[in-house]
């Protein structure tokens, strides 16, 4: 990609590429919480559990 600062330019360079995608955005996140909530399960002290 070139060194543009123009966004227009650059969503035009994308979209030709294909784009992005919601899905990925979608399941990335719900991904990111999931592992969160987990790594809460997991790894947090007793005393926590208890508030």
């Amino acid at each position: 990609m070139s060194n543009t600062a123009d966004p227009a330019t650059v969503e035009q360079e994308l979209a030709a590429k294909g784009g992005t995608s919601w899905v990925g955005a979608i399941v990335g996140s719900i991904l990111s919480v999931l592992l969160s909530m987990g790594m809460s399960y997991l790894f947090a002290p007793e005393w926590y559990w208890l508030v």
